[in-house]
């Protein structure tokens, strides 16, 4: 038949489509005698393909044929002579139109019996390969059968009858099944890792194991083959299946719990091994006997010499290479494409526990031991060198490198986190143990110029009287001695310190350690006024002392920024903020907590005078007994007051109970004053208990041993003396000048009280009316 086609092909077009008819008829009856088979054995269909398969000859006849007509078709539809006529033209591309036609339909025909046959085919395979244990070539046919299937059941071209197609998918896929069941088995065969926990339980936690069989026994088939299973012919026939990244993430992941991890906690005392054989591989990591106790259990007492970065390193490095190298020799067989597919489960989570478990924790608490990581940097810089040629990486890689090349960056952000967190410690704790500070021992950039000048307070106690830094004659910042607490003055020292290593430094570290030394004056605002909110309100000395802190950190903020601006500047290249700014934020944050506490101070000394109820009547014994309990808590009041403030600065501790004990006496010589008839008797009455409350006021202004005289801070006190005097005296005795503070109106008042309307008293009268 095929002859015959070919030899009506040499008559033209017209030969061509004639014998088409004949082609046509017999690719229907090859097609007829395929589905015929098939149909005739479709519960068998399986074994129907062997019979199939004898015609596959035909179906090669008729491609060839259908070929040869796609050929010649070709040649004789192109443009017509120029002699030819129009008639013969129009049926010479009629006949060609329709022959395309015909073979167009004879190449599906063909295509069908094609897929089957392939198919076919691949089955037969894809069965005899795992019959033999052929498991790599098996893979390979069933991705091709995988891809076959998929383009019979995407592409509309092929028709294959829908019950014939179902029957070879569904022995595909069983054969497929078949075959990932057996790789899967002989890979969990062929990669084995000994568990640590399960080693824990049998008292030897130093042995972590990773055992390789890469010549496996094979897995019973029918055809009995004995033949043994190489281990890389799993590893291919899984990357084949597309099984290979899910058995990687597993091996990757039961490594680090096996060896990595281990290692990465105990770089220096964790060895790794590998014995590698034709047969069986093995890798070992072990804890050195001087790191594991009695029980078998690490020993974090072991008394050992402290190793440095580099020793550490080097010996995690050493470590590393002998485990990168075991999977690579024994597991992949030096593959590099799958070392490169290892290593996207591996790497990134190896650079992440090499920075967190052995670099990070090495980074130095000194800028003087930063010099040592320059070796560790080149010993980092090979062993990456080292993973790009063993493939574990695709490209170039310098995440460890980088890392270590910035170790100064690390090194001030590490003493940035150690500054918070120590400054946080000693500002949340309860120790509210004080010092005495002075000016003569606090580091100071003028200390040189001073030579022993003494501070200097201001005429109204302002901002250097009241506890600040203050300017003195010489025109130096200089503090008055006062009580600060041991937690702010070790603040202030932690900030000094911190500022001197930044000058030494590199200008990225140098930045960083400034930053940190300003977090800490920073983090004393935020913390003190919230957290210790209460005490704030309701510990008098808790909030004295914390208006010294506040004043002793502004004084520092000042010296600070005039010692290290221009040193600081020069270390970075550039300006760097100082405290400046924050000397008005601190003086501001004192000051009003001050305020509070001397208003809580006047509201109590008022609650005492409020027991008071006017202070006629005194010559009853039982008015005179309640005005004196009053007085007496009143002067009780302001001795508690005094001890309290006793930790302010000198002039600040004048100033406040001058304050106090000014509103006391004031409250009493008004009340003296608004009483219209005073008694003799009660005048008596009245000088003993202004006695009794000017009896212990000298006491108040003594400060550090040294008295200050009482008059200088509390005005009252002239008129309150003059009216204590007053009740004692003479009506003849009595002038204007003998009462200093009073007024003519006063004075005049106080006569008409203490003494009866006579002659003698209305002459008194007019001579201080005309005085």
């Amino acid at each position: 038949m095929a002859a015959e086609v070919v030899a009506a092909i040499g008559g033209g077009v017209t030969g061509a489509g004639a014998s088409l008819e004949a082609l046509a008829a017999r690719t229907e009856e090859v097609k007829a005698k395929v589905y015929a088979t098939v149909n005739a054995h479709y519960a068998e269909f399986v074994t129907t393909l062997n019979y199939t398969a004898d015609l596959s000859a035909d179906v090669a006849e008729l491609a060839a044929v259908v070929a040869d007509l796609q050929r010649v078709v070709g040649a004789e539809t192109g443009a017509p002579g120029p002699d030819d006529g129009a008639a013969a033209l129009a049926a010479a591309h009629g006949a060609a139109r329709g022959a395309s036609d015909e073979v167009a339909a004879a190449a599906a025909m063909v295509d069908v019996l094609e897929t089957l046959a392939a198919a076919h085919a691949l089955l037969e395979s894809l069965d005899s390969a795992l019959a033999a244990g052929n498991y790599a070539d098996a893979a390979e046919a069933s991705a091709a059968l995988g891809v076959l299937m998929d383009r019979v059941r995407l592409e509309s071209g092929v028709l294959v009858d829908a019950r014939i197609f179902a029957i070879l998918e569904a022995h595909y896929l069983r054969l497929a099944v078949k075959l990932e069941a057996r790789v899967a088995e002989l890979f969990k065969r062929g990669v084995r890792f000994d568990d640590p926990q399960a080693l824990s339980a049998g008292k030897t936690p130093s042995l972590h194991a990773v055992t390789l069989t890469r010549r496996l026994a094979p897995i019973a088939s029918a055809s009995g083959s004995d033949a043994p299973v190489a281990l890389s012919a799993v590893l291919d026939a899984l990357a084949t299946l597309d099984a290979f990244d899910d058995k990687l993430e597993w091996v990757a992941n039961k490594l680090f719990e096996t060896i990595l991890d281990p290692l990465l906690a105990n770089p220096t005392t964790f060895t790794v091994t590998a014995k590698i054989s034709g047969v069986m591989a093995n890798l070992r990591g072990m804890l050195e006997p001087a790191a594991v106790d009695a029980d078998g259990d690490a020993d974090a007492d072991a008394d050992a010499a402290p190793t440095s970065a580099l020793d550490t390193v080097t010996a995690l490095i050493a470590a590393l290479k002998e485990a990168i190298d075991f999977i690579s020799q024994a597991l992949f067989g030096n593959n590099l494409g799958y070392m490169a597919r290892m290593g996207k489960f591996v790497w990134p989570r190896l650079v992440q526990g090499i920075i967190a478990s052995v670099l990070a924790p090495a980074v130095p608490s000194s800028t003087e031991e930063l010099t040592v990581f320059d070796d560790v940097a080149v010993a980092v810089e090979a062993f990456e060198l080292f993973v790009l040629n063993k493939g574990l990486v695709a490209s170039a890689t310098s995440e460890l490198r980088d890392y270590v090349r910035n170790i100064d960056t690390h090194f001030a952000a590490n003493k940035r986190r150690e500054l918070v967190v120590m400054a946080r410690e000693l500002l949340l704790s309860l120790d509210r143990n004080t010092v005495v500070v002075a000016f003569e021992e606090e580091r100071s950039p003028f200390h040189a110029q001073v030579k022993g000048a003494a501070p200097a307070a201001s005429k109204k106690g302002g901002k250097g009287g009241k506890g600040g830094a203050g300017v003195g004659g010489s025109g130096l910042i200089v503090m008055p001695s006062c009580h600060v607490s041991c937690s702010t003055q070790t603040l202030v020292a932690m900030a000094w310190q911190t500022l001197d290593e930044a000058v030494g430094a590199s200008p990225t570290t140098a930045r960083q350690l400034a930053a940190g030394a300003r977090d800490l004056f920073d983090l004393f605002r935020a913390l003190m006024p919230t957290y210790h909110a209460s005490r704030l309100e309701n510990d008098e000395t808790f909030a004295a002392l914390f208006h010294n802190d506040c004043m002793y950190l502004a004084h520092h903020c000042l010296l600070l920024s005039f010692e290290f601006a221009p040193k600081l500047a020069e270390a970075t290249g550039s300006h760097v903020s100082t405290f400046v700014d924050l000397v008005p934020l601190f003086r501001s944050l004192g000051e009003s907590v001050y305020a509070a506490a001397v208003m809580r101070a006047r509201k109590r000394v008022a609650a005492a005078l409020g027991q008071v109820d006017g202070f006629g009547g005194t010559h009853l014994d039982d008015k005179f007994d309640a005005v004196e309990g009053a007085l007496q808590s009143v002067v009780h009041v302001l001795q508690d007051a005094a001890t309290i403030w006793a930790v302010f600065p000198r002039q600040l501790y004048l100033h406040t109970v001058g304050v106090l004990v000014e509103a006391v006496l004031s409250k009493v010589t008004s009340g003296v004053l608004t009483l219209r008839d005073i008694a003799a008797a009660e005048s008596y009455q009245l000088v003993a208990l202004m006695a009794s409350l000017a009896a212990p006021l000298p006491h108040l202004f003594v400060h550090g041993g040294e008295a200050a005289p009482a008059a200088k801070y509390v005005p009252a006190l002239t008129r309150f003396s003059a009216l204590q005097t007053f009740l004692g005296m003479d009506l003849d005795a009595i002038t204007l000048d003998a009462m200093p503070g009073f007024s003519r109106h006063e004075v005049q008042h106080l006569i008409r009280a203490l003494f009866s309307d006579t002659p003698r008293r209305t002459a008194k009268l007019q001579q201080l009316a005309q005085a």
